[in-house]
């Protein structure tokens, strides 16, 4: 099993479904989202099941 990446250290380098360790005001927590890359600026944004911009502050995250 894949160990946890942190986002200040490495972001994904493609687009992908993944398993984030997030937080929001009340509470820390894991999820399973999916994360786009951006191609023209290689950025990340990371995306809900409903390919909503995810909300949480996502801090570490792994391959799904």
């Amino acid at each position: 099993m894949s160990n946890w990446i942190s986002v200040e250290t490495e972001i994904p380098k493609y687009s992908m479904n993944v398993r984030v360790k997030a937080h929001d005001i009340v509470s820390e927590f894991e999820d399973n989202i999916s994360v786009y890359v951006c191609p023209e600026y290689g950025t990340v944004i990371w995306e809900d099941k409903d390919g909503e911009d995810y909300v949480p502050i996502v801090t570490h995250w792994k391959p799904a």
